[in-house]
Formats: C-alpha cells, structure tokens, sequence
C-alpha cells in the first residue's frame, strides 16, 4: 500500500514538473525577443579614456568635475523626455477622438523633439569642455578613438533596418 501511494505520489509530481516546464512563459516587462541575425550585436568593452588619452591627474579631475555638471543639467531634461513619452503612449490608449488625438500628439512630438535637441547641445557642449583640457596629441587620439568607435558601430549595424524595434512586452 505504501509502495502504491509513494508511486502514485511521484507519477503526480514528475507530470507536473513536465507540464510546467512546457507551459508558454508570457514576456516580462524589459524581456525583450532577442535582436534579429547579425544586428545589434553586443557592444565591444567601454574605452577606458583616462588610460587611452594618458590623463594626467589634473585632467582627471576636470573631466570628472565636467561630467558631473553634465549630469546635473541632462537629468532634469531625461526626466522631462520620459514624462513626455508616458504622455504619448497614454494618449495612444486614450478613448479621445482621432482628430484630437492627432493634435496633441504632435504638440508631445514637438516637445520630445525639442527636449532630444536640448540633451544633444548639453552632450556637445560637455564634449568640447573636455576636448578644451585636453593637449594636441590627446585631441589627435581621441579623433581616432572616435573614427574607430563610428567604424565598429556601422559594421556591427550593418544589417539593422533603420527604426526602433517593436517590443512585446511593454
């Protein structure tokens, strides 16, 4: 009798084990499906500036000291950007009429443009404040850094259609 239920017992719990093991995953808000073949293939190790560009202790400190003033002015404009964008996607899913719907996602569309254009002129202007301390020959080897990183990124890019990728899970 023992055998019969001990038996019984594992029979149960081996089948449930199966069947959750087959049963489909629902996608995980961030789980996204994985890129097609040959795009966006992960990106080679971050350069290491200070060591690449030889900084001098001075330097480091005043790229740091840039970084961070950077920083301080993008976020609050991320912020901004992010709210912009849940005010859109909000909007898609609204009850609203298309026509007024049209309307205010284009004033949205205008300002997450402008809000994008905002954190390109603070990252340019980040770029040539640090370009500022640096010597001729730093400046040389950061060109080249960049050419190098523009070349990498179009050959790992190369088969990507142009267009942000549509995501399941959000």
């Amino acid at each position: 009798m023992k055998k019969l239920l001990l038996t019984a017992g594992l029979m149960m719990l081996t089948s449930s084990l199966v069947c959750a093991a087959e049963a489909p995953v629902a996608p995980v808000k961030g789980d996204c499906p994985p890129p097609p073949p040959g795009c966006h293939k992960p990106a080679p190790p971050r350069i290491d500036l200070d060591k690449k560009l030889k900084l001098t202790d001075e330097q480091k400190v005043k790229a740091r000291e840039i970084r961070m003033q950077g920083q301080k002015e993008i976020r609050p404009l991320f912020e901004q950007l992010k709210t912009k964008l849940e005010q859109k996607r909000a909007l898609l899913n609204s009850q609203i009429t298309k026509k007024e719907q049209i309307e205010m996602i284009d004033t949205l569309n205008q300002d997450i443009n402008k809000l994008k254009r905002q954190i390109h002129e603070v990252r340019v202007k980040n770029m040539k404040e640090f370009e500022s301390i640096l010597t001729d020959k730093q400046k040389k080897t950061l060109e080249k850094i960049k050419m190098d990183s523009r070349k990498e990124f179009k050959k790992h890019h190369k088969n990507c259609k142009p267009g942000p990728r549509p995501c399941p899970c959000k």
